[in-house]
């Protein structure tokens, strides 16, 4: 459908239908991926999207916990524990990748986050956070799957992990495509890609933003976590 047709060694103007057609097409693309509508013919920026409020956040906290209630697929799983470490913690995208299982208290009481600032300014400010009801809920929910994905992939230490085999960029001496199995350390990018990928197939989009930075932001803004004492220290 978005492809043109060549006819007589050419490609004749797409119809008015046709140009329609094409057009939804893409709006589907754009909302499943989290992306506002195109504005052809408009002047001017695009509108950026709202950002959850206050009582967007405790909508989202009310969703995760209905969600937790019920049977969930395993990228669900590993998102809702995402999304409530945010609403908990508020780290960067780099910073729960970086995490380990040593970074949860006993219980899953609390989570320690080690700050990564921006262009790697400023002074990191690294502390544990106490996790809600529904943050050591999720979490909880988390960590057996990660148990069995990690145990095929012969370990790691790593809190966040990949749910299904991806490749490597590289080919064997076959010609083969390498790929990594589940169960392998989640990059940022892998990270950000699930929750945008979530948002549209969970039906989120009403609750989340486009990214997910704009959703820490907003926690920041609208419910700034607050760090524990730091009685608490991470294992090696």
């Amino acid at each position: 459908m978005l492809r043109a047709r060549q006819v007589d060694g050419g490609y004749p103007p797409a119809s008015a239908a046709t140009n329609e057609a094409r057009a939804q097409c893409l709006d589907l693309l754009r909302e499943a991926y989290g992306l506002p509508a195109l504005q052809l013919g408009a002047s001017g920026r695009v509108q950026p999207q709202p950002t959850p409020d206050f009582a967007g956040l405790a909508a989202l906290r009310r969703q995760l916990d209905q969600d937790l209630g019920g049977a969930m697929s395993p990228g669900r799983t590993r998102l809702t524990a995402v999304l409530a470490l945010v609403l908990d913690a508020a780290p960067r995208a780099g910073e729960p990748v970086a995490m380990r299982l040593s970074h949860l208290a006993p219980e899953t009481t609390a989570v320690y986050v080690q700050r990564r600032p921006q262009h790697g300014t400023g002074e990191a400010d690294d502390d544990w956070f106490e996790l809600s009801e529904i943050g050591q809920a999720a979490v909880d929910r988390w960590l057996p799957l990660r148990a069995q994905l990690v145990a095929r992939a012969h370990g790691t230490s790593k809190l966040w992990v990949s749910l299904h085999p991806n490749h490597v960029g590289v080919l064997d001496a076959d010609g083969q495509t390498v790929l990594r199995p589940p169960g392998m350390p989640l990059q940022e990018k892998g990270l950000l890609l699930s929750y945008r990928a979530g948002r549209a197939r969970y039906g989120l989009t009403r609750l989340l933003p486009a990214k997910l930075e704009a959703m820490r932001r907003t926690v920041l803004d609208q419910s700034p976590p607050v760090a524990m004492d730091g009685t608490l220290t991470p294992a090696e």
